[in-house]
């Protein structure tokens, strides 16, 4: 649901913050904003907006905060989740999908970076996708900054059957 936020909302995504003694987390600038305010903007997205994630926290040890999204009920099979995401440099950024996750280190908050994680459902269950920057500093008072956009889900199994057709 809404993967590229282009309806102006977070419908479907909720805000987390997890982790050991993460303590309470104060969101200041949380939401879909416009891809074509120069605050805002980052390559890769699809449409005109995005996810602006920025909060504070207070918290002696690393915990992660991000934004989530539950897909309930889908078929057994192989999936690809993908996703556009930016931050502050040198911070590492994450995309996870129920227990596969695929980590990469910022470059700079207008720089988009492609993530792509595969997960396998042995049986019909849920994905969850979260997408999330790692507090590591360990310097208590801490903020939080990520970006995102352009959430992709593929089934593989249909991909690789198309293909198998074709030759």
């Amino acid at each position: 649901i809404n993967p590229s936020f282009e309806d102006g909302t977070m419908t479907g995504w909720a805000a987390y913050t997890e982790g050991e003694e993460a303590y309470p987390f104060w969101l200041s600038d949380c939401g879909v904003k416009d891809n074509d305010n120069a605050t805002y903007t980052m390559t890769g997205v699809d449409g005109s907006k995005l996810m602006n994630y920025y909060g504070w926290s207070w918290s002696w040890n690393a915990y992660f905060d991000g934004i989530r999204q539950t897909i309930p009920g889908m078929p057994a099979g192989n999936y690809r989740v993908s996703a556009v995401m930016g931050g502050w440099s040198n911070w590492d950024m994450t995309l996870k999908v129920n227990d596969e996750e695929q980590t990469k280190t910022a470059t700079g908050a207008g720089d988009g970076i492609p993530f792509s994680v595969d997960v396998t459902l042995e049986e019909p269950g849920d994905l969850v996708i979260t997408s999330q920057v790692v507090h590591t500093n360990n310097n208590a008072w801490e903020a939080c900054f990520l970006k995102v956009d352009n959430f992709r889900i593929y089934n593989l199994d249909h991909y690789y059957d198309a293909l198998d057709a074709a030759i």
